[in-house]
């Protein structure tokens, strides 16, 4: 398995020139405060696998140093080393083939497909879970499993493209075929149809042409070009015969014209003699027709005087009825004047009498309500008083439950400062574990390095004393080693002592490492058992605080109830006490004044009370109308009266007037009878002189209808040309005439008949020649048999091909459908990661709904969609829209996590963490730790972590060293040449990496 075995970084932003880090193949640590260069060490290596770094786009200038003019990334994997070098205005050069790393992964795939298995940076508007769906489907179909579908998709639709273009074009070529095809045929059969109407032989074209001309001559308004050839000699036989044909219409309409003159003749003569006899009958009438104008005239001048007598009779009658009827009128109404006057004396005395009893009973109701209205305001003023009392008691246990709860809050609050100290305290020792546990990490270790110098020096002094021992002579007697002769005895003697003496060093040096192993593992329960207690002090803590929200909030609700509106229950319990005394007082006055009050009446009584009232204000109203409608009655007839009396003298009787009336009567019935007898003689006369008229009006009708007939035949005659008045002689002349030319038209279209059947089997002829020239042209060298032989079997080809492009365009759907549900399958296989997903969200994130967390993939218009979403209300919602900053890193890490294990398109299996941590706090870290160590031991991951969190860098250190993972841990520090890295050791136990 590829892993990268160390980044060089030289002037890459803030670092300074050939910063070398080497990389664990477990876990490496970077530890940089924030500015001095995590983002930057990721972006270096993206640079060095990419060519290029996402944020910065085509300008990749920022990356170099300030002051600097060239910037250098090299990575050194386990079988090849990258190096890309980036000069200021320039494109970046690269040295190294990346095959064995990335495989056959296209170029502009593995931006993408990084930040999808290996890379998490900062940019969170890049990060999967926070794309758009467009984008994010556009980076799931960059992996291999989803660019082989799309690849085969979209060469299978340029494959069904060129199949319906190649069968589209085929199909025009085999209807172009079919259309030659037809076209030879029709051809074919238009020359062998010639053949035979050419048999008989030609008039030759000039007799033709002299024909021609002898007719044109005979039809002078006709001019013609010159006859050179058959095209001429076809349109002058064609404008000669339509010219010969019109002068035939037009004889023929003439000699039609010219005898239906011929028989107008007799009309013309006998209108004549009919026109003489009216005007001798219209000179008779109007003669007879003088008597009866002057007998009529003189009998109206008599019906007028009759009439203007009749008028002067009327006026006199008119005058008479007005004078009668008024006198009646005047009577009349002072008779209705008096019947009101006594009316009303009446109803006003009936009014008086009810209004004075009405009066009684009214100061006897208001008496008996006044008394009701006092008892029920008693009653009222009771109820208020028990419901004031009824609240009073509920506001007691209100305020009660106040003094209880306060009472509880105050031992809360003393428990939750306790809390607090207990804390301070628990958090003080936490800290003094997590100093002691350091200290004695470090302790172990230099006890540890102690034993191993110790042992190691003790083994070289073993062997070099063995060496000197073994190699000493039994006779010699002076010192190796200084020098000095001590005999033989006393220096074996002093080697002797020598070997003892290094022993006691090693044993306490092993005695040592024991105890600062066992103060380790003390110090480390010390750490988890502090650490317990502050959880446990932060729950209790969480607790009490809780306890006492709750407890707040009654005593809020209780506060803000209307009841109490007071600001502590003893100045609720003082307002409670004053509401007491109130009410008491209040209950008292309520008696005294209850027992001031009358009697209360009985219900029945001031119903019967208030029923006879209304009966009698009914009575009285209706009274009242009555007197009303009589003083309405009374002015009605006192103004009748006055207006028909004023100006009015009456000096005649009724029975005078009456006998004028008769008188006038009899004069006006004899006047009538004489007009009526003028009327009916000017009606007899006006009847005889209407019938004499109506003769007249017969006989001048008559008269202009002959008239008009004369004009008629005379205008048609003219028109016709006719010679003189019209005359059947003249008639029968022209109808000759007419006849002898129609003779000899009909003679000439015979002729232009017979010369445009010549002229056609001229055409018929030259068609012949041009077909058969056509078929010469287009058959070559082959015979006619031969080439529509050819042209069938071309056809039939062209018909096989465009089935056989049937066949496979059938095939390329069924081979669509099928891939359409393969790519289905790798959306399955896609999404099959979730599960993972959500067992890792299960144990980093604290929000156990983000465990649901789900991917949805899908294909849209030949395009792919993602989206990450999130359970809410029933629902599901896209994660961005829920997510906080911290639970938007764990979305992605876990994502990257779970498509790292799935889809393994790299043979580097490496994870690039920038500070994937900054928003946890330490057990929330703690949690992506266990992850990110179970995936370097279980799944052989390279890990490549940065943090600016010291404390979670030390803390991650020793979980990776207690469990035998191969880790390093690098320090960013800037310095006056730029950031470097400082190597804070490495340690390599026992237990080996997967892979």
């Amino acid at each position: 398995m590829t892993t990268l075995a160390s980044v060089t970084l030289s002037n890459v932003r803030r670092f300074g020139k050939d910063v070398k880090v080497d990389l664990s193949p477990g876990a490496t640590v970077l530890l940089a405060p924030n500015g001095t260069g995590k983002t930057a060490f990721f972006e270096a290596i993206e640079f060095a696998l990419t060519g290029m770094v996402s944020r910065l786009g085509s300008d990749l200038t920022p990356l170099i140093r300030d002051s600097q003019a060239l910037a250098e990334v090299r990575l050194q994997f386990t079988d090849v080393e990258r190096a890309v070098t980036l000069r200021r205005g320039g494109k970046p050069t690269t040295n190294g083939d990346l095959t064995t790393v990335f495989g056959a992964t296209e170029a502009e795939d593995i931006p993408y497909l990084l930040r999808l298995t290996h890379l998490l940076d900062q940019r969170e508007r890049d990060w999967f879970v926070q794309a758009d769906e467009k984008t994010a489907g556009s980076h799931l179909a960059r992996l291999p499993i989803g660019r082989d579908g799309s690849v085969a998709s979209s060469v299978l639709t340029g494959a069904r493209r060129s199949v319906t273009e190649s069968l589209n074009q085929a199909s025009l070529s085999l209807s172009s075929l079919t259309s030659s095809l037809n076209e030879w045929n029709s051809f074919i059969e238009a020359r062998d149809a010639s053949i035979v109407e050419m048999r008989l032989p030609l008039t030759p074209q000039s007799d033709i042409a002299d024909g021609l001309r002898s007719i044109l001559e005979s039809v002078a308004s006709i001019t013609l070009p010159a006859f050179t050839g058959i095209t001429s000699l076809a349109s002058g036989q064609e404008v000669l015969l339509q010219a010969v044909n019109a002068r035939i219409e037009a004889v023929q309409r003439r000699a039609s014209d010219v005898a239906g003159a011929s028989g107008l003749m007799e009309t013309y003569t006998s209108e004549r003699e009919r026109v003489s006899r009216l005007e001798a009958d219209r000179a008779a009438v109007t003669e007879s027709a003088k008597e009866p104008r002057l007998l009529i005239e003189r009998l109206s001048q008599e019906l007028t005087q009759c009439g203007d007598q009749l008028d002067a009779i009327g006026k006199v009658r008119s005058e008479l009825d007005s004078y009668a009827q008024r006198a009646i009128d005047v009577a009349h109404a002072k008779e209705q004047l008096d019947r009101s006057t006594a009316l009303f004396s009446q109803v006003a005395k009936q009014v008086e009498l009810f209004e004075s009893e009405l009066a009684g009973l009214l100061a006897r109701r208001q008496v008996m309500e006044q008394a009701v209205q006092a008892h029920e305001s008693f009653r009222s003023r009771e109820r208020s008083i028990a419901r004031a009392e009824t609240e009073l008691s509920a506001t007691q246990e209100l305020v009660d439950k106040w003094r209880e709860y306060s009472s509880s809050l105050g031992g809360l609050h003393g428990k939750i400062e306790a809390s607090h100290r207990e804390l301070e305290q628990l958090g003080r020792a936490y800290q003094e574990a997590v100093a002691l546990h350091a200290a004695c990490d470090r302790a172990a270790g230099d006890a540890k390095g102690k034993v191993n110098g110790i042992a190691s020096t003790v083994d070289a002094m073993r062997k070099a004393v063995s060496l000197v021992a073994a190699n000493l002579g039994a006779d010699r007697n002076d010192c190796p080693v200084c020098g000095v002769d001590h005999g033989a005895g006393e220096l074996r003697r002093r080697l002797q002592n020598s070997l003892e003496a290094i022993d006691p060093s090693l044993a306490a040096a092993e005695r040592e490492l024991h105890d600062a192993l066992s103060q380790l593992r003390a110090a480390d329960s010390q750490v988890a058992k502090a650490k317990t207690q502050v959880q446990d002090a932060r729950n209790a803590l969480a607790q009490y605080q809780v306890q006492a929200s709750a407890l707040t909030s009654e005593i809020d609700a209780i506060r803000s109830d209307p009841l109490v509106s007071s600001e502590s229950s003893a100045s609720a319990l003082a307002a409670l006490n004053a509401k007491a005394e109130q009410l008491r007082v209040a209950r008292s006055t309520l008696m005294v004044d209850f027992n001031s009050l009358d009697p209360e009446p009985s219900a029945e009584d001031l119903l019967a009370t208030r029923s006879a009232f209304e009966r009698g204000a009914q009575k009285l109203e209706e009274i009242r109308r009555s007197s009303v409608e009589v003083r309405s009655d009374l002015s009605r007839s006192t103004q009748r009266y006055a207006s028909l009396s004023v100006d009015f003298s009456q000096d005649r009787s009724i029975e005078q007037i009456s006998s004028e009336i008769v008188s006038a009567d009899q004069r006006r019935s004899a006047m009538e009878d004489t007009k009526a007898r003028l009327s009916a003689d000017i009606e007899r006369e006006r009847a005889r002189l209407a019938a004499i008229e109506l003769q007249a009006v017969r006989i001048e009708r008559d008269l202009g209808s002959a008239r008009s007939r004369i004009a008629e035949i005379r205008s048609t005659w003219t028109q016709l040309e006719l010679p003189g008045e019209p005359s059947a002689e003249i008639g029968s002349v022209v109808e000759l005439q007419l006849s002898a030319e129609r003779a000899t038209l009909e003679r000439r279209r015979t002729q232009l008949t017979e010369y445009g059947i010549e002229i056609g089997r001229w055409r018929t002829s030259e068609q012949n020649r041009v077909a058969q020239n056509i078929i010469d042209l287009r058959r070559g060298d082959r015979t006619e048999a031969d080439f529509s032989q050819q042209l069938q079997e071309t056809i039939s080809k062209e018909r096989a091909r465009i089935g056989d492009l049937s066949k496979l365009s059938t095939a390329l759907d069924s081979l669509s459908s099928v891939l359409s549900a393969e790519i289905g399958d790798i959306h399955d296989r896609v999404v099959a990661i979730v599960p993972r997903w959500q067992s890792l969200l299960k144990r980093i994130v604290r929000d156990q709904r983000f465990a649901s967390t789900d991917l949805n993939f899908y294909s849209h218009y030949k395009k792919q969609h993602a989206s990450v979403l999130i359970p809410l209300h029933g629902a599901t919602v896209a994660a961005p829209t829920v997510a906080s900053e911290a639970q938007m890193t764990d979305l992605q890490l876990t994502f990257l996590l779970s498509m790292a294990l799935s889809h393994r398109w790299s043979t580097w299996r490496g994870l690039l963490l920038d500070d994937p941590t900054q928003h946890h706090d330490l057990v929330h870290a703690s949690s992506v730790f266990d992850v990110l160590r179970d995936y370097v031991i279980e799944h052989g991951f390279q890990v490549v972590i940065a943090t600016h969190d010291a404390l979670q860098a030390r803390f991650l250190m020793r979980k990776l060293q207690n469990d035998g993972v191969a880790s390093r841990l690098w320090t960013l520090v800037p310095t006056a040449e730029g950031v470097t890295a400082v190597a804070d050791g490495s340690r390599k136990r026992g237990r080996p990496t997967a892979g």
